[in-house]
């Protein structure tokens, strides 16, 4: 097993044996990232269903554990688990074996650290954000809208990437601010 590094993302702090597109750090982790063992995800987990989407081919369940205090399963059809700890402050890791790639250092850095940010009540945007003259600019929209695109034009320009695909808003100052997650399109 590869040894674990620690990542920052949005002002938390992952600890993870999974390469993840973020600044490395010294600081404490907020969570410790595990890999489990493979099993299979082709059916919604177990639990009681808090959120569910379908789009084009990836069915994706956020499910509680209702004998588990603050614990949850996140599950993408045919493709992963994660299943988080809150109060252990623990995520472990469970790839399906039938899946044909591995998304678990995009997934991690994305969707799973928005929901983690989510449920300690940070407002996360599904953006990309560039910083430009001193100052940060968002790029909201839909999936498939260029996001991504826009920044990555706009760096070209001599913006530097502040996030891919979540921004964490802090707006305890008198302007917002972003903080820094991946910064890899």
């Amino acid at each position: 097993m590869t040894q674990s590094r620690r990542f920052a993302l949005h002002g938390l702090v992952l600890e993870t044996p999974f390469r993840l597109d973020a600044s490395e750090t010294d600081s404490a982790p907020d969570f410790e990232v595990l890999e489990g063992v493979p099993r299979s995800t082709g059916a919604p987990p177990p639990g009681t269903l808090l959120a569910e989407f379908h789009i084009g081919a990836t069915d994706f369940w956020l499910t509680g554990d209702p004998d588990a205090e603050r614990s949850w399963i996140m599950r993408y059809r045919d493709v992963i688990d994660f299943s988080i700890d809150f109060a252990e402050s623990q995520i472990m890791v469970h790839r399906d074996p039938r899946s044909p790639i591995d998304l678990t250092s995009v997934l991690l850095a994305g969707s799973v650290v928005a929901h983690l940010l989510a449920a300690r009540g940070h407002p996360t945007l599904h953006a990309n954000a560039v910083e430009w003259a001193g100052g940060a600019v968002a790029v909201v929209g839909p999936s498939g809208r260029g996001k991504s695109t826009t920044s990555a034009l706009l760096c070209r320009a001599g913006a530097r990437l502040v996030s891919d695909d979540v921004v964490r808003v802090v707006s305890n100052r008198s302007l917002p601010q972003c903080c820094r997650g991946s910064t890899v399109i």
